[in-house]
């Protein structure tokens, strides 16, 4: 899975098998990526088997998430918007197994995460200047989440 910044500019590629961001920045004129970093989603000191999936920036634009199954994480990192390099902020727990999708209302204060092998969806509070999240609530029985779409509706 890949995803833009806001600008444009920075494209970020989650590394399934190898639990990493690509950073890129990206010329739109040639149509070229450069490589600018790679980071990684899990613990230094994590040595058990996990994989990524999902990755999401926050609707303010400011932090990048990435999920971690197996490590069963959301990993959050400050995005420099001058040079699209990832400042690792926490990584924190999804309060439940591999954690398939995740996604943000539209103003950016809940983040929903579909824990597939608990069945469950967890929602989260957003600090949108932290890139912090804090379980508000949850839902049981969700059975095998797979993908967390969140609609405005008018």
């Amino acid at each position: 899975h890949c995803v833009f910044d806001h600008s444009g500019k920075f494209l970020y590629v989650i590394n399934e098998m190898g639990n990493t961001i690509y950073s890129y920045a990206y010329d739109d004129k040639q149509g070229v990526l450069t490589e600018i970093q790679i980071i990684s989603t899990i613990p230094q000191n994590y040595h058990e088997h996990t994989t990524t999936s999902a990755i999401k920036v926050h609707p303010n634009g400011n932090f990048l998430y990435g999920s971690n199954r197996g490590h069963d994480s959301l990993a959050t990192y400050k995005i420099n918007h001058e040079n699209g390099l990832l400042e690792l902020v926490a990584i924190q727990s999804t309060l439940g197994r591999v954690p398939r999708d995740f996604d943000f209302t539209p103003d950016g204060k809940f983040l929903v995460v579909a824990n597939q092998e608990s069945n469950n969806l967890i929602v989260f509070r957003v600090d949108g200047d932290t890139g912090l999240f804090y379980e508000v609530s949850r839902v049981n029985d969700v059975f095998t989440g797979t993908c967390v779409k969140i609609y405005e509706m008018d």
